[in-house]
């Protein structure tokens, strides 16, 4: 169960950081379609985009360390909301438009982390942590 809560952990740093380092570097390409393909149509400047950007990856790593506490206390409906965010995102990695070989590079630490711990939490030992009994109460 350790091994797959650092594998969560190492995947949200990976995830919120490498995402708010490809919005900063992708700003001057984000300029120069709001200057030249957008014009009067996008009023967001690109500064305003990296802030909601910078908003949206913390309210995602806010969420997985919720989901994260959830799987470590054995909660089942963790573990399923972790491999159904896992089915999404492969469906949509795996769809066109094709980013070539380059662009699949990047998500092999993201998609590699979660199968990683998919395997930890679906098997042996660590499904155990999910299906043991919870004590009763005394006297009950």
């Amino acid at each position: 169960m350790l091994y797959a809560e650092r594998a969560l952990w190492a995947w949200t740093a990976w995830i919120c950081l490498f995402g708010v380092y490809q919005t900063s570097a992708s700003i001057p390409d984000i300029e120069q379609a709001i200057t030249t393909q957008l014009q009067g149509m996008v009023t967001i400047t690109p500064q305003t985009l990296m802030a909601v950007t910078v908003v949206g990856y913390a309210a995602l790593a806010l969420t997985m360390i919720w989901i994260v506490l959830k799987i470590g206390a054995g909660k089942r409906w963790a573990r399923s909301s972790l491999l159904l965010g896992f089915i999404l995102d492969a469906l949509y990695t795996l769809s066109p438009p094709h980013h070539g070989i380059l662009g699949y590079l990047t998500d092999v630490p993201d998609l590699g982390l979660q199968i990683y711990t998919l395997v930890m939490l679906y098997t042996a030992p660590g499904s155990g942590w999910f299906n043991r009994t919870k004590p009763t109460p005394a006297g009950a």
